[in-house]
């Protein structure tokens, strides 16, 4: 099987709406590997590509060095990851194994949702990867990603019960508002406005004293907030973007 051993520099992720809403719980370095994966995908693309990647490749696309027992973490919660699409739960990849001994990954996306991710037209999302790098937290990654679906729209609302659904959040954090307000929703928007190049907004609606469902706004992008987006991102990466291969064999 012939292979990628490089990964390009596009900055554009595709995905489908029926993917970007889809049910799944990853850390926060799983699914920055997950999308610098689709980032590979092109627009026109009518297959997927197989990547045989060392692991300095990766850390100089994510900017930051890839500690061992971490990533090791993430590479096993990724060989059997799933996301819950269409009343069906597919794994994520066909192909993902790791040769430690070679500091060597092996991915291949899966078959099943090559409907969701090649060959889009219409109902998709188009974020920027440098953006979901930028963000540290993982309900930020998804809430990035959920609301860059409606920058054309400007506006969006999202009843909180399918919200929970979406991201996944722990018993604790649905059961009390203030929690999930506090921990994830305000923590987020925090994050997004400062690191990516949105701008957004949102306000509770209530039946009684309880908030069912949240209003987001979010303005015409900033053209000049990309521009510092992209230019942190970039300065991150030349202070960041070191070479682990040697580090991590050394550790093996």
């Amino acid at each position: 099987m012939d292979y990628e051993s490089s990964l390009n520099t596009s900055n554009d992720i595709r995905i489908s709406h029926e993917i970007n809403e889809a049910i799944f719980n990853l850390s926060a370095m799983s699914l920055d590997l997950i999308c610098v994966i689709l980032a590979q995908i092109e627009k026109y693309d009518t297959e997927y590509k197989f990547y045989k990647l060392n692991i300095s490749t990766i850390e100089k696309r994510i900017n930051r060095k890839l500690n061992r027992d971490s990533f090791k973490k993430s590479v096993k919660e990724l060989e059997s990851a799933t996301l819950d699409i269409s009343s069906e739960s597919i794994k994520w990849f066909e192909i993902f194994n790791f040769e430690s001994s070679h500091g060597i990954l092996e991915i291949k996306l899966n078959e099943q949702l090559k409907p969701y991710l090649l060959n889009l037209e219409s109902n998709f999302v188009l974020a920027k990867l440098d953006s979901i790098l930028n963000l540290n937290g993982y309900y930020s990654k998804r809430f990035y990603l959920l609301l860059a679906q409606y920058k054309k729209m400007q506006k969006c609302k999202y009843d909180l019960i399918k919200l929970h659904k979406i991201l996944s959040t722990p018993n604790s954090l649905q059961k009390l508002y203030s929690n999930f307000k506090s921990r994830v929703l305000d923590f987020s928007m925090n994050e997004i406005n400062k690191n990516t190049e949105l701008n957004v907004e949102y306000e509770e609606n209530k039946i009684g004293k309880s908030v069912n469902s949240l209003d987001f706004r979010i303005p015409k992008v900033d053209k000049s907030k990309v521009e510092l987006v992209d230019n942190d991102f970039k300065e991150v990466k030349q202070n960041r973007g070191v070479n682990a291969v040697e580090d991590w064999l050394k550790n093996n």
